[in-house]
């Protein structure tokens, strides 16, 4: 006969509800040898522990309700000390979108820097399990993040970025196929003809080549443009460029770094007369431009919702598939285009 409740669980084991609700939630104060005995008893009676559930009960027994919070682990792979300014201003939003979302839901929020400015893996696991924080959120990393150390038996977790394999977990990004898509129509409908595509090469590789397969599927499918070669680059460099420019003779060029823009002008082209400059990601400008907002706050609330709805649900662990919410960008006008014909 299925249990309903930690009380008649402890009961049917005949331990005291305190340590049957403290081995449920892993606590180190429990020997292993009880908690597998627990564990396997709650299998047995059908019963499924609510961590949150759990928490809140907790504070309610010290009188502390409306105080309240989940704690949810807002993991930063890099530090800060670590990102490139160009990143600083993407990276915030996604972050700040996460806590107002997790305000919303009860959540506090508690933030884990690691790198060489902050904590080591191993650390951070032992931390989040003698705290009870059952949610991990990462936020984006430049490179291929590895948390495959952590107990993930104990944790659900998202990641606010493309792809990551180790572990292989759920992901919430932006759409960059669709994006694409969106930036050639409008540049089309503002009559320009000879888009020109310039892009850092590990920037692409690591979302699966997302934009630059958009980008030349477009033209296969859509005529009145001039086919362009895209310039994909180890490192984005004017010398490599400038030669790229004066060859192909593009009308606009397509990139998220504002420094193309200054070689352009360099070049004596006059933005927006002569020529247009579309960014990828206008947060990482620091200047007025036209082109794409990637919507990263909205990238961090629908992160810290779907880990909500994980958590809430006790899925812990790998998923044995994992998803990925993709996040449509929106358009920007700006100085640097201008309507064409």
């Amino acid at each position: 006969m299925a249990v309903n409740s930690v009380r008649e669980l402890a009961r049917r084991l005949g331990l005291s509800h305190t340590t049957v609700s403290d081995a449920l939630r892993d606590s180190p104060r429990v020997k292993k040898a009880t908690k597998e005995q627990v564990l396997k008893a709650a299998r047995e009676f059908g019963y499924h522990y609510n961590p949150l559930a759990g928490a809140l009960m907790s504070q309610m027994r010290r009188g502390s309700v409306e105080t309240f919070r989940g704690d949810i682990a807002v993991v930063d792979l890099e530090g800060a000390k670590m990102r490139p300014e160009v990143f600083a201003r993407f990276h915030k939003e996604v972050l700040q979108g996460a806590e107002r979302a997790a305000r919303k839901m009860g959540f506090k929020v508690e933030f884990f820097a690691l790198g060489s400015e902050g904590i080591s893996v191993d650390r951070l696991n032992s931390i989040l399990i003698s705290r009870g924080i059952r949610g991990i959120l990462i936020l984006p990393a430049g490179s291929s993040p590895d948390l495959s150390v952590l107990q993930w038996d104990h944790f659900s977790g998202v990641y606010t970025d493309y792809i990551i394999e180790h572990p292989a977990i759920d992901s919430v990004c932006s759409n960059h196929y669709r994006s694409m898509f969106l930036v050639m129509n409008r540049l089309a409908r503002m009559g320009y003809r000879r888009p020109g595509l310039v892009m850092h090469k590990a920037h692409d590789e690591r979302i699966m080549h997302r934009w630059e397969a958009a980008f030349r599927i477009y033209h296969e499918y859509h005529t009145g443009f001039t086919n362009i070669a895209p310039l994909m680059l180890e490192e984005l460099n004017e010398a490599d460029f400038k030669r790229w420019f004066h060859d192909t003779k593009p009308d606009v060029v397509l990139c998220h770094r504002n420094r193309v823009l200054r070689w352009m002008l360099e070049l004596g082209a006059k933005v927006p007369e002569t020529h247009g400059f579309c960014c990828l990601n206008v947060k990482m400008s620091p200047v007025p431009v036209a082109g794409l907002d990637l919507l990263p706050s909205m990238i961090g609330e629908r992160a810290m919702e779907h880990l909500n709805s994980l958590i809430y649900t006790n899925r812990c662990g790998i998923p044995e598939m994992a998803s990925t919410t993709t996040i449509p960008s929106v358009w920007v006008d700006g100085p640097t285009l201008r309507q064409v014909g």
